[in-house]
């Protein structure tokens, strides 16, 4: 149906003689034109600006649970370093002693 009232429009126009007036779009289709632009772009916009909002929030928790992450396990990590000194201690001490049992010390879990 635009079709044919375009082409009425072209017709008409081609009848009068004036070359000047865009055929194919009138004043009320060239602010449609502009008024859909308009709303892509600030859609565009605003879904940009949300998804970079929410990209810096998952940053920023992140940060805040691996502080808190690292708080939690250091005394974990410096239990574990005293227990691999023991271990070692407890080893080169059995090779100091010189007894023929092994190399290595037997932990039962």
């Amino acid at each position: 149906m635009r079709c044919l009232r375009t082409l009425g429009r072209f017709a008409a126009l081609a009848a009068s003689g004036s070359a000047a007036v865009n055929p194919h779009q009138t004043q009320k289709e060239n602010v449609m034109i502009t008024t859909r632009t308009r709303r892509t772009v600030l859609i565009g916009a605003f879904l940009y600006v949300s998804a970079t909002a929410f990209a810096g929030g998952v940053a920023a928790e992140r940060i805040r649970v691996d502080r808190q992450r690292a708080v939690v396990l250091q005394p974990h990590d410096e239990a574990v370093q005293q227990w691999h000194q023991f271990l070692t201690a407890a080893e080169q001490g059995k090779r100091a002693a010189g007894s023929g049992a092994g190399d290595a010390v037997q932990v039962v879990w």
